[in-house]
């Protein structure tokens, strides 16, 4: 028959809290591990929306230097946000007429 060993109870009470306490860190880095990945996920989205949005405009420039032989042209920006722009107020002051 084997010997079993010994251990004080305070000592077994001791390994068994630090036990929980590891255990309750390893599951603290595993959740702050998920939040990470899923941040890199987005961002690693959004950077490649950017690079195809920067890829289209560079699409454009080239585009219009060609067609306009290389003449500086004024480019207007429409939004492609679903929001309707707010309404203009109307300027108050001096009449030009």
């Amino acid at each position: 028959m084997a010997e079993v060993a010994e251990y004080p109870v305070a000592e077994v009470r001791g390994l068994y809290r630090e036990l929980n306490m590891l255990r309750a860190q390893n599951s603290d880095l595993k959740e702050a591990l998920e939040t990470e990945q899923a941040r890199s996920e987005a961002l690693e989205k959004d950077l490649a929306a950017h690079e195809s949005a920067l890829r289209r405009v560079s699409d454009l420039a080239s585009y219009m230097v060609r067609c306009c032989g290389g003449e500086p042209m004024q480019i207007s920006v429409v939004s492609e946000s679903t929001t309707k722009p707010k309404k203009q107020e109307p300027k108050r002051g001096k009449r030009r007429g």
